[in-house]
């Protein structure tokens, strides 16, 4: 898909509604499907970008295509241009080998969606999981990219998203992740929080581990399971650490709200409670996000931790762009979002397309003067998602050009990165 410039989902940089709508239509008018002319699913190889595709001649939202020559039709699905020639493709986006460096006196919290990572109940017979890897061959390649990212945060806290909910034992999915994480690093750096409370029935959990050489955790690690995240939007968890460079406490929430799709049955009373598509770019379930953003905030207030603390952080994948209800109701409790607003580059995902961010960070405002930097490290929405550990529709040489065992297409979220100083 090409345009003049990157295109941003609308509720990224409006409210939702007609503002957002305008901005919509105004972005069909300025976009058009390149066709690379070979009417087949699954093409080998694929010629775009020029020297084809592979894990090292990636093509990426915001590179620059010139050059072009073809002949332009329209179909029901807008303008295309079928290319005569393979077109130039100039790295204008190129990736970046690791996030921007943090100061030894300083902390750094993330989140990073590890896109379903199971590890099965029994080493026997580990497979079918009910998602992530379909096989051995798999998981071991989708491990070796979640921990190539994981590896480069240098992260003192890391929120994860769809971590498999099979407990905390050797075999678990959060075991394993602290484990070969370690061992790729070398030593024994991080640990994990376990609450002691279940942290629901959904297939995947949010999960926490920290650097024990730079934080300590205080207090105990808290999850609710109760009102919206009894359904939907999964148990948020809480703990807080002690900075070892200082006297500060501070907690931190990792969440993961109910997404925009699987909407709700027709029949369903949930249709007439603003659960349903209301056409104003917030997608299905937006009631139940905005039912969770106010919980969470009640929630924070009452200190479930046990530790009295103004240094609290709101993390992780909030299913909800920028503008859109779930952020604005937190920031109208008082949260401050401590990304940077409009067209500034600061993104986590691409649907369709279109650019925005459905992973945040939102702080206390105690917590949000102690802000240094706040980025994106934009290592998957802008690939292609073949790029990926997925083995299926690809051919034997296609599993082997398009993968290598490097953070980029580890997930399809980017991962979130601030750094504090107390």
């Amino acid at each position: 898909l090409l345009a003049d410039k990157r295109l941003w989902i609308a509720t990224e940089l409006h409210r939702p509604g007609k503002e957002a709508q305008q901005l919509e239509q105004q972005q069909r008018l300025s976009q058009l499907w390149l066709d690379d002319g070979i009417f087949k699913q699954n093409p080998d190889p694929v010629i775009f970008p020029d020297g084809n595709l592979s894990a090292s001649n990636t093509v990426r939202v915001g590179d620059t295509v010139k050059n072009l020559q073809g002949y332009l039709i329209e179909t029901k699905q807008g303008y295309r241009l079928v290319a005569a020639q393979v077109p130039d493709f100039e790295a204008s986006n190129a990736r970046t080998e690791a996030p921007k460096a943090k100061s030894a006196d300083q902390i750094r919290v993330a989140s990073f969606n590890v896109l379903n990572f199971f590890t099965g109940e029994t080493a026997a017979n580990p497979f079918p999981t009910r998602r992530g890897a379909t096989n051995a061959n798999e998981l071991e390649r989708q491990q070796a990219k979640m921990i190539a990212a994981l590896s480069r945060m240098d992260a003192d806290v890391i929120g994860l998203l769809e971590v498999e909910n099979n407990g905390f034992d050797e075999r678990s999915a959060l075991a394993t992740i602290v484990r070969e994480l370690n061992k790729a690093l070398g030593e024994n750096r991080y640990a994990f929080v376990k609450p002691e409370s279940s942290q629901g029935n959904d297939a995947i959990k949010v999960a926490m581990i920290y650097n024990q050489q730079k934080v300590t955790e205080t207090g105990k690690a808290a999850v609710t399971a109760e009102g919206p995240f009894a359904y939907g939007s999964r148990a948020p968890l809480a703990q807080s650490f002690k900075a070892k460079t200082a006297s500060t406490s501070f907690t931190v929430s990792i969440n993961h709200f109910k997404s925009k799709g699987s909407c709700p049955d027709k029949q369903s009373n949930t249709t007439t409670n603003g659960n349903k598509d209301n056409k104003d770019g917030q997608g299905c379930w937006n009631q139940s996000r905005v039912e969770a953003a106010k919980a969470l905030a009640a929630w924070l207030e009452s200190q479930p931790t046990g530790v009295n603390t103004p240094h609290q952080l709101v993390i992780g994948d909030l299913n909800a762009y920028r503008q859109e209800d779930p952020i604005y109701t937190l920031e109208q409790a008082g949260w401050v979002h401590l990304a940077p607003i409009a067209e500034t580059g600061h993104y986590s995902y691409v649907y369709q397309g279109r650019t925005g961010s459905l992973d945040h960070a939102l702080a206390s405002k105690s917590m949000a003067k102690q802000l240094i930097v706040f980025q994106h490290w934009n290592i998957n929405a802008d690939e292609p998602a073949v790029l990926d550990y997925n083995t299926e529709f690809k051919s034997e040489a296609q599993q082997k050009m398009w993968y290598a065992p490097d953070p980029y297409r580890s997930s399809d979220h980017d991962p979130v990165l601030i750094d504090f100083k107390f």
